[in-house]
Formats: structure tokens, sequence, C-alpha cells
């Protein structure tokens, strides 16, 4: 078994570049989503029409709760990844980022014509927040006198004289939340969030804590070159609904033993990117990384596609393409970080 690299003990201390990344470490921190997604699917034959199109199985919707679906191809590549919650009349809908205006429109291309169905893109209209932080615990109980949601539950607040909904949801450190909020209130909202203490993360530093958390990102790892289940999103794909889009080759996949490449983690000696290949034994491509940081924490680390048998940890590969050559060493997600690191 090939040692790991050194972890690097950083938590105190740490560059000023990186406030936001050690906010998250021990209190609360916002982190606003550009370009977020929200979708309405209204229409007498929503559940029905999404069902279809979809994943998971979304028949145990109800008011109150959220569930996660992968929007596929017929040749099952990852289009976008969906968090639904029901309303009386509707179907809301997050979308990745940068990924609603297609959504929408590939899923009105699919509207049969005895389908009653509408789908309109109100992603202008919302606001998205992602809150997270170690230091989550019980703070949305004494700001705003609400206890937090459990994940996948959904709630309607009023706070400051505004409405808000609140997403519950795993988060990169402890389960967090998202908050979704009309346009018009993101200025108050981001000032009511500083008067409470949360601090702002800067894009650096949710990346270096998503890579830590092994969490795919869109553009990265959720793109139309991969299927739901080499990017570990298993959770997400029902086996025991009836038929939607892509689902004969992801049965496949599972009935006889076909996830070909995995989502692995990557420790590295020094710092890389994004596309770079990654070889067995300094020869056979089996691999590409997909996002790349230098943790405060743990020193270069990356995420990658790495195909079997060479997804497994411990096996070292080489990074090529830099002009020398680099080891990688595969590991499991989420990295491991020692108590107190």
């Amino acid at each position: 078994m090939t040692k790991p690299y050194p972890t690097r003990k950083q938590t105190v201390g740490i560059s000023s570049a990186w406030a936001g990344y050690e906010a998250a470490l021990s209190g609360v921190v916002y982190y606003p989503r550009i370009d977020a997604g929200c979708l309405k699917i209204g229409g007498e034959h929503r559940l029905d029409f999404l069902q279809r199109q979809s994943s998971n199985d979304l028949r145990s919707l109800s008011p109150g709760k959220s569930i996660t679906t992968v929007l596929t191809s017929p040749t099952a590549r990852i289009l976008d990844l969906l968090q639904v919650f029901a309303e009386d009349q509707a179907l809301d809908v997050i979308t990745l980022p940068g990924r609603a205006s297609f959504t929408a429109q590939f899923l009105r291309k699919r509207i049969f014509f005895m389908d009653r169905v509408s789908i309109m893109d109100l992603s202008p209209e919302w606001t998205q927040v992602d809150i997270e932080g170690r230091g989550l615990q019980g703070w949305m109980q004494e700001k705003w006198g609400e206890a937090p949601p459990e994940i996948n539950e959904v709630i309607d607040i009023q706070v400051a004289g505004f409405e808000m909904r609140v997403l519950g949801q795993p988060g990169l450190i402890d389960p967090g939340f998202r908050l979704l909020v009309a346009t018009q209130n993101a200025t108050r909202l981001t000032y009511m969030l500083a008067a409470m203490g949360a601090i702002p993360i800067d894009d650096a530093s949710y990346q270096a804590l998503r890579v830590e958390a092994g969490v795919p990102a869109s553009g990265n790892e959720l793109t139309e070159e991969h299927t739901p289940l080499e990017v570990g999103l298993e959770a997400h794909v029902s086996l025991d609904k009836g038929c939607y889009t892509g689902q004969e080759v992801i049965t496949r996949q599972v009935n006889y033993n076909k996830v070909s490449q995995r989502l692995v983690g990557l420790r590295l000696e020094e710092a890389t990117a994004p596309g770079v290949d990654l070889a067995f034994e300094g020869r056979q491509v089996v691999g590409k990384v997909t996002s790349a940081i230098v943790s405060p924490r743990l020193g270069p680390i990356a995420l990658a596609i790495v195909r079997r048998p060479f997804h497994e940890p411990g096996t070292c590969l080489s990074l090529t393409g830099q002009g020398k050559k680099q080891k990688a060493v595969v590991c499991e997600l989420p990295f491991h970080i020692a108590p107190g690191a």
C-alpha cells in the first residue's frame, strides 16, 4: 500500500486568502449561487411527466419534502441534477448552475400532445444562497427562531419582513441549507446574514471544501461525458421505478456490473489542473482529473474519473502531459482529514 502524503496542518494561521475557508471550519458562511436555475413545472400531468424524464422515483414527493433526481439522455449521460419539491399546483425544480435554460428547452421538446404540462424558467426571479459551516448547529434557531430543516426538508419562513424558502441539504462540512429569496430582496438578505455573523465565502475556498468532501460539480464531474453511477449519484437513481429516459443503459450497468469508471480522490505531489490525463505505470491512460485544488489542510488534491480496476484506493498513477512525471495516489472520498487538522 502506498503511503499517503503528509497532512498539512494549517488550520491555525491559514493565510488571509483563505479567510472564508477558515470561517467555515468554525463558524457560518454563505455562498451565493451564481447563475442558479429555478424552473416551475405546472399542469395536471406534471408529476407523471417528470417521472418519465428522470432517474429517481418522484411518486413519494409531498409538500415540505424534496427529492433529487438526475435528468439523463437516452444513453444515460448526465444532463442536469434536479432538486424537486412540490407546491399545491406545481413542482419547483432547482437545476445545476447555468443549466436552467437548456433543461427547460429539453423538457418542452419532450411534452407529448396529450400531456397537460407547462414549464417556466423563473431563474431571474429567485436568488439562491448556500449556508454552510461547523457553527450552524443552533444558529438558525438562535437568529431566526426557527428549527433548521432536515436534509431534503423544505420550509417557508418570514424574516425581517420578507419570505424565504429554506431547503435542507447535506452540506460540505456538516448538514447545511439553501435559501431561496425573491431577487428583489437579495441585497437585504446579504446585509441580514452579515449582521448575524455569517461570513461570505469566496469561490476558491468553497471549491476547496467541495473537493475535500468529494462532491461532484456541474461542468467538472456532472457532464454529458458521464453517467450517474460513474460519479457517485447512486442515491438519486431508483432501480424499481418504471421507464424513464436512459433507464436501459443504467439497468445494464447495474445488472451486468458495467460501471466501467468511478469518481475517486487523488493525493498529489504538486498542483495540477482539470483535464490532465492519468496513466498507470506511465503508459496506459486510465482516467482524467476533473477538479483540482491546493487544500489548506491537505495540500494538492484532486477529483478524477478513473477506469476500473485502477480506481481502487492506494493505486499509484501518474499525471501525463505536464512536462514531468508526477505521482497521484487514489484515495476514498470524502478525503480523510485528521481530527484537529
